[in-house]
C-alpha cells in the first residue's frame, strides 16, 4: 500500500481525508484535501476505516483553525496496524459493516419520525386556524 498526496491526475484505489474534523476518514471518491492510496486491497480500506472509527487518528490531528493530519503521521499509524493485522480480523470488519448499516437504518427511521412530527404539528395548526 502506497500513500501519496492527491494531485488530481491519477485514479487511486481509495482516498483518505486529510483536512477537517474528519481527518483520517477513508473515502471512495476524491476531494480537494485528501491523500491517495495506491496498490491496496479491500482489507486496506477496511483497516483504515477501523483505525478512523476507533479514533486512532485523533491524537495526530493538529491545527487550530483548520484541523489536519500530516501524511507522515497517517502513514506511520496505518503501517503500524497493517503489520500487526491478522487474517481473523475479517470477521471484525464484517461486524463493523453490519453496525454501520444498523446505524444508517436507525438514522433513516429517525429522520422519518422527525418529518412525521413536523407534519402532525402543521396539521394541528391548520385545525386551529
Amino acid at each position: 500500500m502506497e500513500i501519496k498526496q492527491y494531485n488530481g491526475k491519477h485514479k487511486a484505489d481509495f482516498y483518505i481525508q486529510c483536512k477537517g474534523l474528519h481527518s483520517g476518514r477513508p473515502i471512495k471518491q476524491p476531494i480537494a484535501n485528501c491523500f491517495s492510496v495506491f496498490n491496496s486491497t479491500e482489507t486496506d480500506f477496511k483497516l483504515v476505516y477501523s483505525i478512523y472509527t476507533s479514533g486512532k487518528f485523533k491524537n495526530q490531528i493538529i491545527g487550530t483553525c483548520i484541523p489536519f493530519i500530516r501524511i507522515s503521521d497517517c502513514r506511520k499509524i496505518i503501517y503500524t496496524f497493517k503489520d500487526s493485522i491478522q487474517e481473523n480480523n475479517a470477521l471484525d470488519f464484517e461486524r463493523i459493516k453490519q453496525v454501520d448499516r444498523q446505524i444508517e437504518n436507525i438514522e433513516k427511521r429517525l429522520k422519518l419520525m422527525k418529518e412525521m412530527k413536523k407534519a402532525l404539528a402543521l396539521r394541528s395548526l391548520k385545525k386551529t386556524i
